[in-house]
């Protein structure tokens, strides 16, 4: 009988240590790591791997750990503006520090009850928010939370995005992203403010790895919390489509339905999902 595929410790810690790597987010001089993360995986492997994970844990923070060191050894100086004034001497060069978005790495391993997720493959779950051992989920600060699906090797993520399995926070809304470059995967954002921007740039509270087509702040959607009635605005260069139909006008309010499909500049994909139509 063949040995069923089974996630090793080494896949989790190299998982992570992509998982980290893809979803760094970018300030003022400052790139700053997810440090929370919770690795989702089918009940027999979390089974399988259960009275080891303190040393899994311990394996993937030093890996992480030395992530962060190299990039820091090689970081660049940040933007055109700077190579431009440097040429000409104007001012020292400016590096990009990378650091950890949090006090400590916090990595927890859960199993997956519902049955959703394969023997021999697993789901991470990450969080940027600084804030989160102190501040009450909900309170309006900026959290981004991305989940992820990959394969023990790597080599493949399922089309199914994995879903949030946190309950905690007031959660207005789940978008699921789907890129045109199919190995970029997919990604499932949380809305957890009342208002939020979505784009490529580091000032959008949801930043896309994505092409220049899309422009840095390129939709904002809202939510009215006394009906929970949805909008949305394009703010970008090369328009929006919500459920195939063009969205006209720059800068005005329309109305979003609770499931909506959003395509920007017909380069990403959100399927948009209200958190009680998820």
């Amino acid at each position: 009988m063949e040995e069923p595929v089974r996630v090793k410790s080494k896949d989790i810690i190299d998982r992570l240590r992509e998982h980290m790597l893809n979803h760094l987010e970018e300030t003022y001089k400052v790139t700053y790591a997810p440090a929370r993360y919770i690795v989702h995986l089918h009940p027999d492997d979390h089974d399988h791997l259960s009275g080891f994970f303190s040393k899994v844990r311990e394996g993937a923070i030093n890996a992480l750990n030395d992530d962060l060191e190299v990039l820091n050894r090689n970081a660049r100086p940040t933007g055109l503006l700077t190579g431009f004034l440097d040429r000409f001497k104007l001012r020292e060069v400016e590096e990009m520090r990378y650091a950890l978005a949090g006090q400590e790495w916090d990595i927890d391993f859960a199993p997956d009850n519902g049955a959703e997720i394969p023997q021999g493959e697993m789901e991470i779950e990450s969080r940027l928010d600084i804030d989160f051992r102190t501040a009450e989920y909900g309170d309006g600060s900026k959290t981004i939370n991305v989940v992820k699906r990959y394969s023990a090797d790597g080599t493949s993520r399922s089309t199914e995005a994995g879903k949030s399995y946190s309950s905690s926070r007031n959660i207005f809304a789940r978008i699921k992203v789907t890129y045109e470059d199919p190995n970029k995967g997919e990604d499932v954002l949380e809305m957890t403010k009342s208002e939020i921007t979505i784009g490529r740039g580091r000032q959008a509270d949801l930043r896309l790895d994505a092409p220049e087509d899309v422009s840095r702040v390129h939709i904002h959607i809202r939510c009215n919390e006394n009906n929970r009635q949805f909008e949305i605005k394009d703010t970008s260069l090369l328009g929006i489509t919500v459920n195939g139909n063009q969205i006209e006008g720059k800068g005005v309010w329309v109305a979003l339905s609770p499931k909506a499909i959003i395509s920007l500049a017909d380069k990403v994909i959100l399927e948009f999902a209200a958190a009680n139509h998820a």
